[in-house]
């Protein structure tokens, strides 16, 4: 802000909250430029909530706009226009906002023109009141924000406030004083205002009371004649010239006067029949009882002010004059005012012809933007085509003749638009339809210049035809459709909508070559392929995707819609993975197998003592993208699982992470683990099946020693063989355990040691071991001798080296001297002395090693170690080195044989010559000592040093022979080396054998084994190989035979398909000796049908579900389908109550595995016997179960809860399921007598019927009961029920109000709800029991006569054992007593006034009167409850003065009853004088 010199500036500082708080700010003025003028302004601001508000008051925007621009705290309640003598209300809430105040409020008493109802009352803490305003005025009369006050106080009661009921003054009492009904306003309850707790609370009221005021533009309407069908609009205007809305509502009276005429005047056609324009308006769809007048709009207000336009429209259907009234009803209007009544005409003129279709704006809208001249008198027709369409329009002959007719095109070119129909005939009262062919090749507008012809009336109408075409408007929703990262084998699917923006249907079609994706390996499936889409209206198309391997997909959906020139085109794209896990086996000796999860593996634990461990470890590795749960189940026997863990039994696996899971086998009694398994289950990936084996023995052992010395001994060193003693632990002869001791001392020192054994973890054996270490000294005296040359030799030299050994040991030693070398060396060219065992004292004991070297062939470099062999191990002394020049040349092997050859075959072998000398050398087999069934290649050729050449020898007999021995087939060797020799044999035998037939026969898949009694001809040992041919017979790969043995040979059939009748599986096992016999028997198979591969018993209850898994195995190579066939054995007839459910097909990978789930039901208990059939429908070949279901009576199906006060009323329901085709009905029985069903129930066949029941409690308490359910096709449905009954809430409080001496006797009502004749008992009064009828109201009087002042409590019980209890609190108010009178007494006379003792105790009275001429005379001790007369008299005054005498008679007691203050009762007396003569 701006401040001048010695200016004052105001700013609004606006604080506003929703909920009552305290808040503190600070507002800080800095003045621009000088930071040391800064000034602090505290601001405390307060919102706070009224104890009483108004809420839900409606009002106008305006009206609020008003309020909120206005001063003050004000409610507005605006009543607005109002009409004059007529009731208007309004309402509002009013809500006491405190937790614990009684708020008494009071509002204006009605007055002019506003009243308020409840206009006194109280509220009660947190209670709200609705309050009616009505305002009424006979006068002219406006209220603008007229204030009436309400007064507000806080009030307290005497007694606690849930005794004191809410209270205003619109509460009544009804009151039957015979003969007539009188209905009284209920006191206010006695209170007490607190001090300075008053308070008002202004409401601003609004009204306008006038009468409605207007003008009208029209006095009368004349239309111009008008031809049939057409329409004429005339406009009128009404003016709302007064202060409040108006009303309006049109109605059109047409006057019966109107007559029919012609077109050519006033007269009426005389051939015409009169229903032919009728029939002419049937055609049309135009109802012709519909008034020619229509007024629009017909109904609504005119606020003040404002004008309103009116659309009276002509609209003839018939040729005739017509003439009529536009009433117009306006309320509210003063008296001598008149609504507007208009008359209005027309008159209808008959056309030659009638063009139905509605008139274009195309050339009057100034839509046209082509620049050739045009009539403008020319008719319309617009055609908006979507693709290429054929338009249609209608022609009516309305005349009562018929005529012809002809189009003609005035184009100059040719035009695009084709008339179908250009000539024809139309008959009187008819239409024809006029169609034209629209081809366009442009989606621009189209114009073309047609005339109407009808020649016999000299007729022509111009038309011009416009027509556009364009592409339909239909699109997907949704261009791209992305289903996310999908799970391989789970299916996924989203929806997209096919939207149709025309107004006429679309059909459309989709490709099915667009379904597959791009790789062509996945496929979607879109539901619905093909159908059409409503105008305006859209299609949802479901898109499906199951993946089958894990890739990334993508696909491009095409769908065709008719008049579309291209397709419509969706794309696709989808992530699909797999929960991929692999599982490995820990082996004993650390490697690891792995586990495939379509095989069945077996964890065998073997024996394990009892309380002892042992340990399988499973590695699960996460080969997926995600995280992987794992669960780890053990399934069997319940008292085998409790020996076995699994640790952890669910895990999750992080991407690339390993578990690592443990199964633990700790026994705690002897046991065998069968039928155990684990499952290692991937959520939504493999499942790994292991089978689990092991057993637990009691341990009781034995040892055969408990200490053990091994004495002085060598220090261990690789391969020696240390000393050992074996300790036997003996199990009661049972089984004895060898446990050997080795000692491997490995320094020089004394060693002891003690071996504990633990026993079932509890008992510890021990065992003490010693001995002592000892180094081992045994070398070469002179160290330079270490190593031995022996240098380069050739054939025919020899070289000795001598070596003296030294035992430098502590113990003595004995030991061998060897020779290790690098390459084999023959112990005649490389030798040693002395040879055998050499024995050396300790501490210096020696002997002298002769070393030979004398080589008699190569022999090359060598490295030969010279050791000292000592209990295994080899002790090094020296190393050896020489060689020895030359050639040498092996075959591998030196000697072929060739066995059984038969006559007129050969069989070749393969040898290998090999040169492992220093020198290469030519060879040359001598080919010409060969004989005739022998061939060697290749013949000749060089061998390098090192160098290894493969021969081919073939043997090919001619004549028979047991037995050809070649020896001496040599090879020569450049250099005059030895030749090589080689030794060849063999034998030729016949082809000629025996034969022998053997028939088999079991069932298909099941194996029959025989054996065949064969003997070896032969007198030396042989091994044969059965040849089998036949894929059903199975046998030993190699038989052995001994020198003429008889010898069984088994033949096993297992087929895998059966047999039909008169055909046999065929085959044949040859067996084939060396000296050329053979055996061929001749195998014939029969393979029955399959025995049945189990059969099951079960027991299960009536109406449960029970799941039995079938075990299903593949006996094939490759994948088979099986189709199930599940019969029902027993009963024979069919039963619908029965379900025997399961997968139609199943598809078992090769040589595995699957269990098949089976599902069984029944309503009813029995025995149900079925057969489950699993066949290959393209071979035949199946498989079944037997399985017997025993169905027991049906357990609890399910527990309901019911829980309600008592005499309240809580339902339930119970959802029974009839599978049946025919209604069934079900009786109903619960022995509660508090639960209310029906007695019988009817549910439709194959439906779900719903059985209400309620729960109606008379006694307090919780108890439980059953709902049985029975029906003779489906059994029994129990359920259980707990019912609990909570204390009922309080009764209504009964009041009463009587001033002392008097009465106040009120009927209590009660229903009773007990199903018989109830007697009650009431504690209050002695009353007798009384008796009451199921459901009947019944009354009980209760009479209040108190007997001293002030408020008396108590409480009505009323009680039966069978009702219930009823307790009615009683709240009686004692007044003082009502002065009584007057009594009328004559002068002379006297009177008896009874007068009650309502004491309790007798109790004194005095009487006394206030007039002397009146004189009393009375008891003065009445008894309790007793009524005495007490006898007043009267005497004339005196003086005979004129008009009666008044006196008071005053009775008083000094007995107080508790008030503190003497009780007095009034009567006031009358005399009354003489009558003067």
């Amino acid at each position: 802000m701006w401040l001048d010199v010695n200016k004052l500036e105001a700013f609004e500082v606006s604080f506003c909250s929703d909920r009552p708080l305290t808040v503190k700010a600070k507002i800080s003025v800095q003045v621009k430029d000088n930071q040391y003028s800064n000034t602090i302004i505290l601001v405390t601001a307060e919102a706070y909530q009224e104890i009483v508000s108004l809420d839900y008051i409606s009002r106008p925007i305006q009206d609020v706009d008003q309020e909120e621009e206005g001063e003050g705290n004000c409610e507005v309640l605006n009543f607005g226009d109002c009409h004059v003598d007529c009731q208007h209300q309004e309402s509002f809430t009013l809500i006491n906002h405190s937790s614990d105040q009684v708020v008494r409020f009071e509002w204006p008493p009605g007055g002019s023109h506003v009243s308020f109802s409840p206009q006194v009352g109280h509220l009660h803490a947190g209670c709200s009141k609705e309050v009616s305003v009505i305002f009424w005025s006979s006068q002219l009369v406006t209220l603008k924000s007229k204030s009436k006050k309400c007064k507000f106080c806080r009030v307290e009661f005497q007694q606690p406030l849930e005794q004191v009921a809410d209270w205003d003054d619109r509460q009544r009492t009804v009151q039957w004083q015979s003969p007539s009904k009188v209905v009284q306003t209920d006191p206010e309850p006695s209170c007490s205002v607190v001090d300075g707790s008053q308070w008002e609370l202004d409401l601003l009221i609004s009204a306008v009371c006038d009468y409605a005021k207007f003008s009208c533009s029209n006095n009368t309407i004349h239309f111009k004649d008008t031809m049939l069908f057409q329409t004429r609009v005339h406009q009128l205007q009404i003016v709302n010239e007064g202060s409040v809305k108006v009303d309006y509502a049109w109605q059109v009276l047409m006057d019966s006067s109107s007559s029919s005429g012609s077109r050519d005047g006033d007269s009426l056609p005389a051939a015409r029949p009169s229903s032919a324009l009728l029939r002419v308006a049937t055609l049309l769809t135009v109802n012709p009882e519909l008034p020619a007048f229509t007024v629009e709009p017909s109904a609504g207000t005119i606020i003040p002010g404002a004008t309103q336009d009116f659309s009276v429209r002509f609209s003839p259907v018939e040729l005739a004059q017509f003439q009529g009234k536009l009433i117009c009803s306006i309320p509210n209007l003063q008296d001598g005012d008149l609504a507007p009544c208009i008359p209005v005409f027309g008159r209808s003129l008959l056309p030659h012809c009638h063009f139905d279709f509605e008139d274009s704006d195309y050339i009057s809208g100034h839509r046209r933007r082509v620049r050739s001249p045009v009539d403008l008198n020319s008719r319309v027709l617009e055609f908006e085509a979507v693709g290429f369409t054929t338009p249609s329009k209608s022609v009516l002959n309305p005349t009562s003749r018929t005529y012809s007719f002809k189009w003609r095109c005035e184009d100059d070119s040719a035009s695009p638009f084709r008339c179908l129909s250009p000539c024809g005939s139309i008959l009187p009262g008819k239409r024809t339809q006029v169609c034209f062919e629209y081809i366009a090749d442009q989606p621009d507008t189209v114009e073309s210049f047609w005339t109407f012809v009808i020649e016999t009336v000299s007729l022509s109408v111009p038309f011009l035809l416009v027509g556009t075409t364009r592409e339909p408007l239909v699109y997907f929703q949704r261009p791209h459709l992305d289903l996310g990262e999908l799970l391989v084998g789970r299916q996924a699917e989203q929806t997209v909508a096919l939207v149709n923006g025309e107004l006429e249907p679309l059909s459309f079609s989709v490709l099915p070559e667009s379904l597959l994706s791009e790789d062509q390996l996945s496929g979607l499936i879109v539901h619905p392929m093909s159908g059409t889409v409503a105008p305006k209206d859209r299609l949802p198309l479901f898109v499906s995707l199951t993946p089958s391997l894990e890739a990334h997909v993508s696909f491009r959906v095409t769908l065709k819609v008719k008049c579309r020139s291209e397709p419509l085109t969706l794309t696709v794209r989808a992530d699909c993975f797999a929960m991929s896990a692999t599982v490995q086996i820990e082996q004993p000796d650390g490697g690891l197998k792995d586990v495939s999860p379509n095989h069945q593996d077996i964890l065998d634990f073997g024996k394990v003592g009892i309380s002892e461990q042992s340990t399988f470890k499973l590695l699960v590795s996460n080969c997926a993208r995600f995280s992987l749960e794992v669960n780890f189940e053990l399934m069997g026997p319940g008292d085998l699982l409790q020996h076995l863990e699994a640790k952890p039994q669910t895990a999750t696996i992080e991407v690339g992470k390993q578990l690592q899971s443990l199964l633990f086998f700790s026994p705690q009694n002897i046991c065998n683990l069968q039928d155990v398994s684990l499952n290692v289950k991937v959520k939504f990936g493999p499942t790994f099946t292991f089978t689990v084996k092991g057993g637990a023995v009691a341990p009781s052992l034995e040892f055969s020693f408990n200490k053990f010395n091994f004495g002085r001994c060598f220090l261990s060193c690789p391969g020696m063989q240390p000393p050992s003693q074996t300790l036997v632990i003996s199990n009661k002869g049972r089984r004895d355990v060898r446990v050997p001791l080795t000692f491997y001392p490995s320094e020089a020192r004394r060693y002891h040691e003690k071996l504990s054994f633990i026993l079932n973890s509890c008992v510890t054996r021990q065992v003490e071991v010693l001995g002592q270490g000892t180094e081992m000294k045994l070398e070469v005296e002179d160290p330079r001798q270490k190593k031995v040359k022996l240098g380069s030799l050739t054939l025919g030299q020899k070289v000795t080296k001598q070596v003296v050994l030294v035992n430098r040991s502590s113990l003595d030693l004995s030991f061998t001297l060897t020779l290790n070398a690098n390459t084999p060396l023959d112990p005649k060219d490389l030798s040693v002395r002395p040879a055998g065992e050499l024995k050396l004292k300790s501490a210096g004991g020696s002997c002298q090693v002769e070393i030979q070297f004398s080589p008699r062939r190569h022999v090359p470099a060598f490295s030969a170690e010279l050791q000292a062999e000592f209990a295994g191990f080899f002790h090094p002394l020296l190393t050896v080195q020489g060689c020895c020049l030359g050639v040498e040349v092996l075959l591998d092997p030196n000697h072929l044989s060739f066995g059984a050859v038969v006559q007129r075959c050969q069989a070749s072998r393969r040898i290998i010559m090999v040169n492992i000398g220093d020198i290469g050398a030519r060879f040359h087999w001598k080919t010409e000592n060969f004989p005739a069934e022998l061939s060697i290649t290749p013949a000749k050729g060089y061998i390098c040093p090192g160098m290894e050449v493969p021969f081919e020898v073939t043997f090919a007999p001619v004549e028979l022979s047991n037995d050809r021995r070649y020896e001496g087939l040599s090879c020569s060797l450049e250099g005059s080396p030895p030749p090589v020799l080689l030794t060849v044999t063999g034998s030729c035998i016949a082809a000629s054998t025996t034969q022998e037939v053997v028939n088999f026969f079991c069932p298909v898949r099941s194996s029959q084994t025989q054996s065949l009694s064969v003997i070896n001809p032969t007198n030396q040992r042989c091994c044969i190989r059965p040849l089998i041919e036949g894929e059903q017979w199975r046998a030993a790969p190699i038989v052995t035979f001994e020198p003429h043995q008889n010898k069984a040979v088994d033949i096993t059939y297992r087929p895998l398909t059966m047999t039909t009748e008169g055909k046999k599986h065929l085959g044949s096992v040859f067996l084939s000796f060396p000296e050329g016999r053979g055996m061929l028997y001749s195998l014939h198979g029969t393979a029955d049908p399959p025995k049945a591969e189990d059969n099951i018993s079960i027991e299960l209850p009536a109406k449960s579900l029970q799941s039995q898994l079938l075990t299903v195995s593949n006996w094939l190579s490759k994948q088979q389908r099986f189709h199930v066939l599940m019969e029902t054995l027993k009963p024979e007839k069919p039963d619908a109550t029965v379900s025997l459910r399961g997968l139609k097909y199943m598809d078992v990978p090769a040589h595995a595995n699957r269990d098949y789930n089976l599902s069984f039901s029944a309503y009813k208990e029995g025995h149900y016997s079925t057969k489950v059939t699993f066949s290959n429908e393209k071979t035949g070949e199946y498989l079944f179960y037997l399985v017997t279901f025993k169905v027991t009576p049906p357990g609890i199906l399910s527990t309901i809860t019911l829980e309600t006060t008592v005499r309240r009323t809580v339902s339930a329901s119970i959802q029974v399921e009839n599978p049946l085709t025919t209604p069934t009905c079900l009786s109903t029985e619960c022995k509660c007598p508090d639960i209310s069903a029906p007695p019988q129930h009817t549910v439709p066949g194959l439906s779900q019927g719903v059985l209400s029941f309620e729960y109606h409690p008379l006694h307090e308490g919780e108890s439980t009961a059953r709902l049985s359910l029975l029906s003779n096709d489906l059994g029994y449905f129990h359920h259980d029920l707990i019912l609990r009954a909570l204390p009922p809430p309080p009764e209504k409080t009964v009041h009463f109000s009587a001033p002392l001496g008097c009465s106040h006797a009120v009927p209590v009502k009660f229903t009773n709800y007990s199903r018989f004749k109830t007697e009650y008992s009431c504690k209050v009064r002695k009353l007798m029991p009384v008796g009451f009828q199921l459901g009947s109201e019944a009354r009980v009087e209760v009479c209040f006569e108190p007997h001293q002042l002030g408020e008396v409590k108590a409480q009505l019980r009323l009680y039966s054992g069978i009702g219930g209890e009823y307790i009615f609190p009683l709240h009686g108010v004692c007044l003082p007593p009502k002065a009584q009178g007057p009594f009328s007494i004559r002068a002379g006379r006297s009177i008896n006034i009874p007068f009650k003792n309502v004491f309790l105790q007798t109790t004194s009275f005095s009487f006394q009167v206030d007039n002397p001429c009146f004189a009393v005379k009375g008891v003065e001790s009445i008894g309790p409850k007793k009524t005495q007369n007490i006898s007043v008299c009267f005497e004339a005054p005196p003086g005979g003065g004129s008009g009666p005498c008044f006196g008071k008679l005053t009775v008083t007691s000094q007995r107080s009853e508790g008030s503190g203050k003497v009780t007095t009762w009034v009567f006031y007396l009358k005399g009354h004088r003489p009558e003067s003569s």
